[in-house]
């Protein structure tokens, strides 16, 4: 799985929204039955234009791991 996003802020700073952005990545493995592990990797990156025209930013960094239970969308059923 793979991603990325960009949206206008709703904080509004000097009179202009601020910019957010972020991409993610990640991958799903299939355990036994309807069970999955995933992780996923996040990187997100947040700025709002200052009164002395410099950007003030901050940048963050996610790791995700998980378990699904009773995810059965992706098996096939057979027909009988």
């Amino acid at each position: 799985m793979a991603g990325a996003s960009v949206d206008d802020s709703y904080i509004v700073a000097s009179g202009s929204p601020g910019l957010n952005w972020g991409v993610s990545a990640g991958m799903s493995f299939p355990l036994r039955n309807a069970t999955s592990f995933y992780w996923s990797l996040n990187f997100n990156r947040y700025s709002f234009p200052a009164v002395n025209r410099n950007t003030i930013s901050e940048s963050s960094l996610g790791l995700t791991f998980g378990i699904s239970f009773g995810e059965s969308w992706f098996v096939r059923k057979r027909l009988e």
